[in-house]
């Protein structure tokens, strides 16, 4: 495992990828974040400090944006 504060050096066109199922599983960002509560996307007072922003379903190609043509 890499360590957050070390930094490391990558060969020329290398690619790197991001699984976005760990980040939506990361207490950090999501109150009890392995559980299913569909209210903390309605606006339940209980889920006002997670960080809904990491959450992006779609972040790459023709369907990024739910609300783009």
């Amino acid at each position: 495992m890499l360590h957050p504060m070390k930094p490391i050096n990558l060969r020329e066109q290398t690619c790197v990828s991001m699984h976005q199922w760990a980040l939506y599983r990361r207490e950090e960002y999501f109150k009890e974040a392995n559980a299913y509560h569909p209210e903390r996307f309605l606006g339940h007072p209980d889920f006002q400090d997670d960080r809904r922003e990491v959450l992006q379903p779609f972040h790459v190609g023709p369907r990024n944006c739910l609300g783009r043509k």
